[in-house]
């Protein structure tokens, strides 16, 4: 453990004057993300706010295969080989994933509208932690 000069916890020292920060427990995410990729998606977020002139345009939902489709789409190009949106110019996975992370908002806040297909007879469809139903296979229902 590295001391602050008084001999306390560099950083937890009341003698230093040094700000508390309690961060136990917290995801460490500045060292499990690679920070570039993240830049990346970021400026997916910008081209897209630039694109429909309103910065928070996303958080007005929509129908979630929307967004399926286009995580499809990308994730299709990437394995085509493609490195470059032909819009945008940046990376189909900065798009997948910029995609993906409003699709996982969506979920877990209730935003936009769930159209996933719900062809199993909604009394079989176990429910997520938000209470919508969740679309498995019959193999999956039997173990």
């Amino acid at each position: 453990m590295i001391k602050c000069v008084h001999g306390g916890p560099l950083g937890h020292c009341p003698g230093c004057g040094g700000a508390e920060h309690f961060d136990g427990g917290k995801p460490s995410i500045q060292y499990l993300l690679a920070m570039e990729g993240l830049e990346e998606v970021a400026r997916v977020g910008e081209y897209g706010a630039a694109k429909y002139k309103d910065r928070w345009n996303y958080r007005k939902g929509m129908p979630w295969m929307k967004l399926c489709g286009s995580i499809s789409r990308h994730l299709r190009d990437f394995i085509l080989g493609r490195d470059k949106d032909k819009e945008s110019g940046l990376r189909p996975l900065a798009h997948l994933v910029f995609d993906g992370l409003m699709l996982l908002e969506y979920v877990t806040k209730g935003i936009g509208t769930d159209d996933r297909y719900k062809g199993i007879g909604d009394e079989q469809a176990p429910r997520n932690i938000r209470g919508t139903k969740t679309l498995v296979s019959k193999k999956q229902r039997s173990l």
